[in-house]
């Protein structure tokens, strides 16, 4: 047989290891079996055996040399594999099956080095056909990266034993925490004594007719999340950041948004429009006013995009969809609102020291500023003060 591209990620060692393995010792296959796929294998040849161990397993036959090789053989492989001696090989492979999982890591990691280098011929691809337009060439680029990606999100087999502590600590911690607001909080007592504040894997969907409201409720969980310090990613399908900051600004200065929007600010708010503005642009928030950005995209955006561009990590919350359209799938007009917590370790800055927010200093010079004479005037986002019925 010729020796494979070196070019190519492989480790044929860790596959060789891998079954052989599992030759060894069959109760091995419930530590790989969550990760670990036939098409991970490089080499057909190995595809096939791993397909014939499952299979035999699916079975719940017993397996060794013997049903391996009469499976191999029934299915007209087993000498396209290299026959009986090459099973025999397999077994004299490795001394034991103790480092199964860590042999079927190397295989799944080269697999997905394969992976991302189909998808970037695929870009490639893409990108040289030039009849192809160009939102549809970003959003299949996107999609192939972002398959590779999901691939690989998968949840793992886990001991009952793990999961009983686990709920047992978050009992014993909301027992002696109770009352206390646990998750993001809403800025809202009764939907945070419901909720308990807004939970990682929640999926949260805010419908209603339209005009009465909900993109308004959806800036003040924003708001008083970034409050309370939590990272948050604004994804709107209609609204312009400018209007979003608009309606922001409205909230915590409670300045009527009809006025704001035309400009008609009184001589005596002025103090309060420069506190706002000072306030918001303190404040980690992160708008994308992107009209065709898509669910999946978004949902990736916080935490690949988001953290490479401020430099740290960050962990995904659950979505909270502004829904005017079908369920799980907003029309051009819905908000999608994403709060993201913030990964161990990472630092809280201002927007505008992140070079991601520019705040109008020179303009605000201008006129009294409030916190510049020492003001300590707090606020507390609300939604009367929108022009929006909630």
């Amino acid at each position: 047989m010729a020796t494979p591209d070196k070019t190519v990620p492989h480790n044929i060692e860790a596959e060789e290891a891998v079954l052989g393995a599992l030759l060894i010792d069959p109760e091995g296959i419930f530590r790989v079996l969550s990760f670990l796929r036939s098409e991970d294998f490089y080499l057909q040849k190995h595809r096939w055996i791993f397909e014939t161990i499952l299979k035999i397993h699916e079975r719940r036959d017993p397996i060794d040399f013997l049903t391996i090789n009469t499976e191999l053989e029934n299915r007209a492989q087993l000498k396209a594999v290299g026959g009986a001696a090459y099973i025999s090989k397999l077994m004299n492979a490795v001394p034991s099956a103790i480092n199964i999982e860590s042999y079927g890591r190397m295989v799944e990691e080269t697999a997905v080095r394969r992976r991302l280098l189909d998808s970037v011929s695929d870009i490639a691809r893409y990108a040289y056909n030039e009849t192809m337009p160009i939102d549809q060439v970003v959003d299949r680029s996107e999609q192939a990266l972002f398959g590779v990606s999901q691939r690989r999100t998968r949840r793992e087999l886990q001991p009952v034993q793990e999961v009983v502590q686990r709920y047992y600590d978050r009992i014993e911690y909301l027992y002696e925490h109770r009352g206390e607001p646990l998750g993001v909080p809403s800025g809202f007592r009764d939907i945070d004594q419901m909720l308990g504040g807004f939970q990682r894997s929640d999926l949260l969907i805010l419908a209603a007719r339209p005009g009465v409201g909900k993109t308004s409720l959806m800036i003040t969980f924003a708001l008083k999340a970034a409050q309370k310090r939590r990272t948050v990613a604004l994804f709107s399908l209609e609204m312009s950041a400018e209007q979003l900051v608009q309606r922001m600004i409205s909230q915590i200065s409670h300045i009527d948004a009809q006025r704001l929007r035309l400009g008609r600010l009184r001589d005596d708010e002025w103090p309060q429009f420069t506190d706002a503005i000072g306030h918001l642009a303190e404040l980690p928030i992160y708008i994308d006013d992107t009209p065709s950005i898509s669910v999946p995209t978004a949902h990736q955006m916080p935490a690949v995009g988001l953290g490479a561009q401020l430099g740290y990590g960050l962990r995904r919350l659950p979505p909270t969809y502004d829904d005017r359209g079908a369920l799980g799938q907003p029309r051009p007009g819905g908000l999608l609102h994403l709060p993201v917590a913030q990964g161990p370790g990472a630092r809280v800055g201002s927007a505008a020291d992140d070079g991601l927010a520019a705040f109008p200093r020179r303009r605000a010079a201008r006129r009294k500023n409030p916190r510049a004479l020492g003001s300590t005037r707090k606020w507390v986002p609300d939604g009367r003060h929108t022009g929006a019925t909630i």
